[in-house]
């Protein structure tokens, strides 16, 4: 469910870019979202129809990029991408360190861009 607030805030976001370039429609709305987010792309769409439902963003698009989850060993050097939604420990594919990695990407939450007319 906390799809709902990251929708409510999105919403907002694009509501007042439209506002601000004095546009008639939002027509779609680009996201980066990390896999260790743990957001659904389904639910956020869900969500944002019933949000935006009679606003100048009905019917508008959500365009989700997911952004694999990737770490560093600092032991080794590898990089290397890892299931986010694995229930175990994160470890370096190389040298089976796990106390020194540090995350490079997955943790994104971004608006991309705004499509609006």
């Amino acid at each position: 469910m906390h799809e709902m607030a990251l929708v409510k805030q999105l919403y907002s976001i694009a509501l007042n870019h439209a506002a601000q370039n004095k546009a008639e429609r939002i027509l779609a709305i680009h996201l980066n979202i990390g896999e260790i987010r743990d957001f659904e792309a389904e639910w956020i769409e869900r969500y944002f129809r019933y949000v935006s439902k009679g606003s100048i963003a009905e019917g508008a698009r959500i365009r989700v990029r997911s952004i694999p989850a990737v770490a560093e060993c600092e032991a080794c050097g590898a990089v290397f991408r890892f299931d986010a939604r694995g229930s175990g420990d994160i470890v370096c594919p190389v040298c089976a360190r796990m106390d020194r990695l540090s995350l490079l990407s997955g943790r994104e939450y971004s608006i991309t861009g705004i499509e609006i007319c």
